[in-house]
């Protein structure tokens, strides 16, 4: 009925529905305590349900001295009863945190009981359908705010966005980069929360060609050369100063006190250069295996998964243009340069390739390629251009127009509603 849940996966579509299913059982609920005119039949239903709220408060009730009175009899049954392979660590973990378990017990059996308390009151027509539900919002939220605020970490923003001795040598860096964190240094997150880009990607959320170019935690970034240069990485975050072969290309040039050690890439690195030629490569993996051997320079030549519909008389061909590109404008979702291209050429933008980037020259759509197994390049004729990239996702407008005729019809049902009961 729900349109996408089918693509969950198996425990994500069981909390769904589930959820769902209580949402929507609740809401019956609410309808029936809501209607001041239901039949005797559905009141004696709810005096019904009503008794065995109650006899389920009064076992609970129950339960609850028992676990107050006899700490090791609540462990009994658990351990004997309800789950017969208990680990003694489990079992050590429970009586560290018994306290919490009776506060969590106690606060469970009074939400229940005043929820109970108020369908009663309802039921015999002791309280108005507002005051119900305005009380009913209160008990929801009293034992929802406990967890839910501690669901998340919360800190000062400040605290959140304080910067160390590295973060503050970073930004002393006005150009487009990228930095590798090492492991156990900083976290996905922690350089990208300070405006400076890792190429180790944000979370897990990185796409698959990206994540084989990187290698396992970003390993390949380090390991091998090329794979930095191609990324654009141009500073590496070390636990420690090491004397490493893999280091050869980089040289140390800040040492935070009692922290960590920032090496420059002594490649001059780019974001976007120009290329005098291409080769093709059978598939992705062959790409990605071509652009971590040694020798590759990826500002000499791009490799291509098919042939280009333009520059064909550029196949083979080897060796770095100098032209002049001038980046006019880099944003999330566009990136404008201003192009001189001596002779025809590829374009190579050091930003991971996605079917939904477009870009144009001079205002006219042209392909985007994936090139080096994971980044961006266009074919470029000799001279003077104008080059847009634009990230232009169709779900996400689409998303927009959904919210938007969501929100209307709300408020278009929410006056037919007043005016009925105005009316009525």
């Amino acid at each position: 009925i729900i349109p996408m849940v089918k693509k969950f996966r198996g425990p994500s579509m069981f909390f769904f529905v589930f959820a769902f299913s209580v949402c929507l059982l609740a809401g019956y609920g609410a309808e029936t305590l809501i209607n001041e005119s239901y039949e005797d039949r559905i009141k004696k239903r709810i005096h019904n349900f009503n008794r065995t709220i109650l006899v389920i408060l009064s076992v609970l009730g129950v339960l609850f001295l028992l676990s107050l009175v006899s700490k090791s009899a609540v462990t009994s049954i658990w351990k004997d009863v309800l789950f017969s392979r208990l680990s003694e660590q489990k079992i050590a973990v429970m009586n560290a945190t018994y306290s919490k378990y009776l506060v969590g017990f106690l606060v469970m059996f009074v939400l229940l009981f005043l929820a109970w308390w108020l369908m009663e009151l309802r039921r015999k027509g002791k309280l108005t359908v507002g005051v119900f539900a305005s009380l009913l919002v209160v008990i929801t939220l009293l034992d929802l705010y406990p967890r839910e605020t501690k669901f998340l970490k919360t800190m000062p923003i400040r605290a959140y966005r304080q910067e160390d001795n590295i973060i503050r040598f970073l930004h002393q860096d006005k150009g487009i980069f990228r930095v590798y964190p090492f492991p156990n240094t900083y976290g996905p997150n922690d350089l990208l929360k300070h405006g400076i880009a890792s190429a180790y990607g944000s979370q897990n959320f990185r796409l698959r060609w990206y994540e084989k170019l990187i290698g396992r935690q970003g390993s390949d970034i380090l390991m091998k050369k090329p794979v930095a240069d191609l990324l654009n990485v141009k500073y590496l975050v070390l636990p420690q100063a090491y004397s490493d072969p893999l280091l050869d290309g980089y040289e140390p040039i800040f040492q935070a006190p009692n922290k960590w050690t920032v090496y420059l890439n002594k490649t001059d690195v780019k974001f976007v250069w120009l290329v005098a030629g291409y080769r093709i490569a059978g598939s992705e993996d062959d790409a990605i295996s071509y652009v971590k051997h040694q020798d590759f320079n990826p500002f000499e030549t791009v490799v291509l998964e098919k042939e280009p519909k333009g520059g064909a008389s550029l196949a083979g061909r080897k060796g770095e243009i100098d032209g002049e590109m001038d980046i006019t404008l880099f944003s999330p979702n566009k990136v404008t340069v201003d192009v001189s291209a001596p002779a025809d050429a590829f374009l190579v933008l050091s930003q991971t390739y996605y079917p939904l980037w477009q870009a144009t020259i001079d205002g006219k759509r042209t392909e985007i390629f994936k090139s080096d197994g994971a980044i961006q390049s266009i074919f470029i004729p000799a001279g003077q251009h104008k080059v847009e990239f634009r990230y232009l996702s169709k779900y996400y407008r689409m998303g927009k127009i959904l919210s938007a005729l969501g929100i209307i019809l709300t408020i278009i049902s929410l006056v037919v509603v007043v005016r009925k009961e105005k009316r009525g």
